[in-house]
């Protein structure tokens, strides 16, 4: 851990250089974690503006147990925060009973979906969330995801390698 107050530059190595919307998105995201004391030197950020997504990238080699993230909890979107913000997803998780690991994890994912959408249904109203960079920096659609690819579209990629990769990624999901 490192509680740096560095400027951006403390986000190397950073590929956000231009002005289009989705940079100056992902711009105000990086801004928002600095504020609140969010700390990845090694992790840089880049914004693909053409399809809206974006990715991270590593700058250096990162040691076996080297801490190499602080997020704070705060910035962190958990099954307890939306049930502590918002009284009706206390209610669910109180009621909500689970039988295995498995549904538990989908009660968890649950929670924060409705949380999420509570969020971005704040910003619907005129009123900003706290996660406002953050939701601002999601993508408006998952069309460039592998995960979310239509089967026609992946039939055309029978003899390449990201058949292949994702195909282990949605086996993980």
């Amino acid at each position: 851990e490192n509680d740096s107050n560095d400027t951006l530059s403390s986000y190397y190595p950073l590929s956000i250089q231009g002005y289009s919307p989705r940079e100056t998105q992902i711009r105000r995201l990086l801004e928002w974690l600095q504020h609140h004391k969010a700390y990845f030197p090694k992790v840089g950020v880049s914004a693909s503006t053409s399809t809206g997504a974006g990715g991270f990238t590593v700058g250096s080699t990162i040691r076996r147990n080297e801490k190499f993230m602080k997020i704070p909890k705060e910035l962190i979107i958990t099954p307890t925060l939306a049930a502590r913000s918002i009284p009706a997803l206390r209610h669910l998780q109180k009621k909500w009973t689970t039988n295995s690991l498995e549904e538990a994890y989908n009660k968890d994912k649950v929670m924060i979906a409705f949380y999420l959408l509570f969020q971005v249904r704040l910003t619907g109203f005129e009123k900003s969330s706290f996660f406002q960079p953050y939701l601002d920096s999601c993508p408006l659609d998952y069309n460039d995801f592998p995960l979310f690819w239509k089967q026609k579209d992946i039939a055309l990629l029978q003899s390449s390698n990201v058949l292949h990769s994702s195909g282990k990624i949605q086996s993980l999901i």
